[in-house]
């Protein structure tokens, strides 16, 4: 998690940055690494909503709140 957007290793991008903003990654592609990270342990779409939440902060220019909510990525 940095200026740049938040990752889960190096080849699983949640939140880009673009030249308009932070993005989360689709509902669809969140929800598939969801389920291969938390199985079922978690309600639907519970990792997509942190992504945006994250992605809000960053485009607030509110790092901290971004990181705290990437901490809080887990359930």
């Amino acid at each position: 998690m940095d200026h740049g957007g938040a990752m889960l290793g190096p080849d699983c991008v949640l939140v880009q940055r673009t030249a308009h903003g932070y993005r989360c990654a689709t509902r669809s592609e969140v929800a598939t690494v969801q389920e291969i990270v938390f199985g079922n342990d978690c309600r639907p779409n519970w990792l997509f909503d942190q992504c945006c939440r994250i992605a809000e902060a960053l485009n607030d220019n509110q790092v901290a709140l971004a990181q705290i909510y990437g901490v809080h990525a887990a359930p």
